[in-house]
């Protein structure tokens, strides 16, 4: 049976207009804020200059001392303040998280004559005054401390997170964006398409409660990812991992290897830095891991061995042993991830960005009817790239405008052969285990190929009107395309007579059983529709 389901341009186009609130940002950025005063009389100090040093932006302070920095994205910073006849400030370590606000308040000294400059180093703030959802920012600093792998464990490690459920509901409720581009996966709609290291973070952003309309497909919970960008010194670094397993039950865990150092391997690199001084820069990351992990089979029997276990009395069973026993890791898993961003300074006000990331992974799922017959297990592979294009255009010192482009592809096949009618296929009599026993030969025949596209469209406007009010308005176009195939391969000869005519054959000396009529045949298609959707 093949059943082929096609769903082809789904089209979503959402309109966000008229957010007026004290935290809306664009997905991918963050604000700073704060007040300026006097040390002796806590009198504002309005027309205090403040600069993001590194940077191109900056602010004064308005009458009542307040001022506000927007766009700035998540990372660590420092502010400068200065005015004449005050001695001037420097603020180190402001930490900027994705959709939030980094508070500073600027105490200002008096002076006559030029003094020195005087460095505080910001607080780390304990209570956001202005968070009105359960909201968690990990910062990438934080995320090197913590005992993690993936941006799984991270997320994993919040408050209201189980196995990926937020809050008890359904795993199809919640919505996966990296640098404000939505990754979920289409098909099932559990899960993301596409997979980022934690090295590869700057801000990960974790909503467990309400969230605006910006989110609307959401429903339990949002994780949105920040990937870093390039600084203006080089940096780079290589890392390697090797493990194994060592366990007193050897009679379960079979064939793990005391000096099998090299079982489990991992390895990691990272550079980034400028191309063009502080204009365009790079950040390149590498991983790849090869698992052959804990559990293992024994090739007791080739796939074309027979067996028949059928007769009542046991001194009739028959049955073909071939294989070399030689250890097979049947869960294991290879994975290779690789992520570019370059960032181009064009103007100063103006940033675009490039973004890939490809994610190559193949593994084997342990079945363990096929424990004694590994070679007969089929495998799973998957193929996700991702491409984005993103303008960020500061207009004025409250306007900005965000646009992203984005193309994902996302590959998937379940088989034991990539071509469905290999000639390595073999006869269905082999399949055989004995009601619940191991199967004894034969191969798994099912054969999947699943195809995915997404383009997204995306764009934000954000005018900052003062202090504590944004407005906020723009539009999402997505397009979904989906080709699942599913088939069983069949023998051509199926039905037919020639299909149970066999003859003894003689191999490396030994009797086997060979059936002498098969063909890998997919068999005409049961059930075939397309889908258009328009919202």
């Amino acid at each position: 049976m093949s059943i082929t389901i096609r769903k082809i341009d789904l089209i979503l186009i959402s309109i966000l207009v008229l957010f007026f609130s004290e935290n809306v940002f664009a997905q991918t950025t963050g604000k700073i804020a704060g007040k300026v005063t006097d040390i002796k009389t806590g009198v504002p100090l309005p027309g205090t200059n403040i600069l993001v040093e590194n940077t191109n932006l900056g602010a004064a302070a308005d009458q009542s001392g307040d001022f506000y920095i927007i766009n700035l994205s998540p990372g660590i910073y420092t502010v400068k303040a200065q005015m004449i006849g005050y001695e001037s400030v420097i603020v180190k370590n402001i930490r900027v998280s994705v959709n939030r606000t980094a508070y500073v308040n600027i105490i200002m000294t008096q002076t006559v004559l030029k003094g020195q400059e005087v460095i505080v180093e910001a607080e780390k703030v304990t209570i956001k005054k202005d968070q009105t959802s359960t909201i968690k920012n990990v910062s990438s600093d934080k995320m090197e401390i913590l005992p993690i792998e993936s941006m799984t464990d991270v997320v994993s490690m919040q408050a209201g997170v189980v196995d990926g459920h937020f809050r008890g509901g359904r795993l199809t409720e919640v919505s996966y964006l990296i640098d404000g581009i939505q990754v979920d996966e289409s098909f099932s709609g559990e899960g993301r398409s596409v997979d980022i290291e934690p090295e590869t973070i700057e801000d990960l952003e974790v909503i467990t409660g309400t969230f605006n309309a910006e989110y609307g497909k959401a429903m339990s919970g949002i994780v949105n990812a920040v990937t870093k960008e390039g600084r203006s010194k080089f940096h780079g670094s290589f890392s390697g991992a090797f493990g194994n397993y060592f366990t007193p039950h050897n009679d379960i865990f079979i064939g793990l290897k005391e000096g099998e150092l090299n079982r489990n391997q991992d390895y990691k690199f990272h550079l980034s830095g400028p191309i063009l001084k502080d204009d365009i820069t790079f950040f390149l990351n590498y991983r790849y891991q090869n698992n052959k992990n804990h559990l293992n089979g024994i090739r007791r029997f080739v796939v074309t061995d027979y067996s028949d276990f059928s007769a009542d009395d046991s001194t009739s069973w028959y049955s073909e042993y071939n294989g070399d026993s030689a250890y097979v890791a049947m869960n294991r898993s290879k994975n290779r991830s690789i992520m570019g961003k370059f960032t181009a300074k064009l103007f100063k006000n103006l940033k675009v960005s490039l973004l890939y990331t490809l994610n190559n992974d193949e593994w084997h799922s342990y079945d363990h009817a096929f424990k004694y017959n590994p070679d007969g297990m089929a495998f799973s592979l998957r193929k996700s790239e991702m491409y984005a294009f993103n303008i960020n255009h500061m207009l004025s010192s409250s306007l900005f405008y965000e646009l992203k482009v984005s193309l994902l592809d996302n590959d998937y096949g379940w088989y034991l052969y990539k071509n469905p009618l290999d000639s390595n296929y073999i006869h269905d009599a082999y399949f055989t285990n004995a009601g619940c026993g191991f199967y004894t030969g034969g191969q798994q025949k099912g054969h999947v190929k699943r195809v995915m596209e997404d383009i997204n469209t995306k764009f934000d406007i954000t005018w900052q009107l003062n202090k504590k009010h944004s407005l906020k308005s723009g539009f999402l176009y997505t397009q979904h395309t989906l080709d699942n195939q599913y088939y069983e391969i069949r023998n051509k000869y199926s039905g037919m007579e020639e299909e149970g005519v066999w003859e003894w054959d003689i191999i490396d000396g030994k009797k086997k059983r060979k059936y002498l009529y098969y063909e890998p045949l997919l068999m005409p298609d049961s059930s075939i529709y397309s889908d258009i959707y328009t919202v």
